[in-house]
């Protein structure tokens, strides 16, 4: 092996490690048995591991940071979620076939129920918590770019949690520096870039937009895996002395998935509360299973999707490149943040080539071993640090960090995970090439 191929590979499996992504696959199930959280997959809260040195190279520092972030820890997301597990609950304990497990769980809900009823989809004080430090530690590790008067530009979605959120990010800069400058905006003519995958940017089929989409090409597939992964008889037989009395109130699958939404939320809430128990391992890890083909499905590589969702998301990254470039020019702005969802950031790991995010199988049995949900977890993060030698000087590097870890990128470097900004800029312009491409020869 040459010495330029043997410091390729060396690079590569650097970057592996790097991001997170083992150089061989891990059976998910293992992962899960090891870290329990893992099994909530989306719904899990942030890891704030020890991040890497935010030292550059020599002569190089810290002026510009482009950022997206996705919002803080949430209650269930679904609107019927908690009422319609708490109708089921308190009518069978009144019908009086509820296990002991089952009136444990009760007692427990009923307990919660008041502070999480009507607030489906709201930041969690976990949430806020979550922003708040994350900004604190982005303002420590760079804090040659909140010098003084400093201007910060902040966008969200119009979803209320992603507004919540950008606040609590501005503020735990803001504390740090109460001299900071900020605009914070969250408006529908930014839906096509914030969440490119929504029904806001005009490429995206109306079979295309949301995760659970009944028109979409993988829909009945998924129906299938469904039923062949989640066995709710086995959840709701520990629960009821008469598992079939749950059908009354709706769909087994679809109550199964309520439970586990309804559990996954509670360490988001960070109410102490944990219903783990009432999931046998095997079937917590088929409903994960579940939920991450749909995902993978929906909005991430399957082929059935030729590579159109990661490629809307071209939009975000256009922004950023376009955003970055009048920046830099205008010495105005000392960083941009964005706020939005979990969706878009695994659209845009796809984008950007990253290993681990763009594999495409045919195989559902497979998908858990190339895709797992649980790597985007709530308050996930893309940082774009970028640093200059000298004053205004045309010498950039930029490195870009998920989850506050380095990522290397496919881009020739000699100092690697660090990227001349002029190299980095032309690798995501002609992956907007392709990604553009995709969608206009595609349907």
């Amino acid at each position: 092996m040459s010495p330029k191929s043997f410091l390729k590979a060396f690079l590569f499996s650097v970057s592996l490690f790097l991001s997170g992504i083992p150089a061989f696959s891990q059976k998910a199930y293992e992962e899960i048995r090891s870290d329990t959280s893992k099994a909530w997959g989306v719904c899990d809260v942030y890891h704030f591991d020890t991040p890497v040195s935010p030292i550059a190279p020599k002569g190089y520092k810290p002026f510009y940071i482009s950022h997206f972030g996705r919002h803080g820890a949430r209650f269930a997301s679904s609107g019927s979620a908690y009422p319609k597990i708490m109708e089921l609950f308190s009518k069978a304990h009144s019908a009086g076939i509820l296990t002991e497990k089952g009136e444990e769980f009760y007692k427990k809900y009923a307990a919660v129920f008041p502070s999480v009823k009507y607030r489906n989809g709201d930041l969690t004080s976990v949430g806020a918590e979550e922003e708040y430090l994350l900004a604190s530690r982005m303002f420590d590790n760079y804090p040659q770019v909140f010098r003084g008067k400093a201007k910060v530009i902040a966008s969200a979605t119009y979803v209320t949690r992603c507004i919540m959120t950008m606040s609590s990010f501005c503020d735990g800069l803001k504390i740090k520096n109460p001299s900071l400058v900020f605009t914070r905006n969250a408006s529908y003519s930014d839906m096509y870039f914030m969440n490119p995958t929504s029904s806001y940017n005009p490429d995206v089929k109306g079979s295309e937009a949301g995760l659970r989409n009944s028109h979409a090409v993988w829909n009945r597939d998924m129906k299938a895996f469904e039923k062949e992964k989640m066995h709710p008889e086995t959840v709701f037989a520990g629960l009821f002395t008469d598992p079939s009395y749950v059908k009354k109130f709706g769909n087994p699958y679809t109550l199964e998935y309520y439970l586990y939404y309804i559990a996954a939320s509670m360490s988001c809430i960070g109410n102490g509360v944990d219903l783990t128990y009432i999931f046998p391992f095997n079937e917590l890890c088929g409903i994960w299973e579940s939920d991450n083909y749909l995902y993978y499905v929906s909005k991430g590589p399957d082929g059935r999707q030729k590579g159109r969702q990661w490629a809307f998301s071209w939009t975000l990254l256009d922004d950023i490149i376009k955003k970055a470039d009048t920046d830099i020019a205008s010495g105005d702005c000392s960083a941009r943040l964005r706020f939005g969802h979990d969706i878009t950031i695994m659209n845009m790991m796809a984008l950007l080539g990253i290993r681990g995010w763009d594999e495409s199988v045919s195989d559902p049995e497979l998908v858990k071993d190339v895709w797992q949900d649980y790597r985007v977890p709530m308050a996930s993060n893309l940082q774009l640090i970028f640093y200059r030698k000298g004053k205004n000087s045309d010498d950039i590097i930029v490195r870009l960090m998920y989850n506050e870890k380095n990522v290397v990128l496919p881009i020739d470097s000699d100092i690697a995970p660090y990227y001349s900004w002029q190299s980095f800029r032309d690798y995501c312009l002609e992956r907007i090439s392709v990604a553009r491409n995709i969608i206009k020869s595609t349907d």
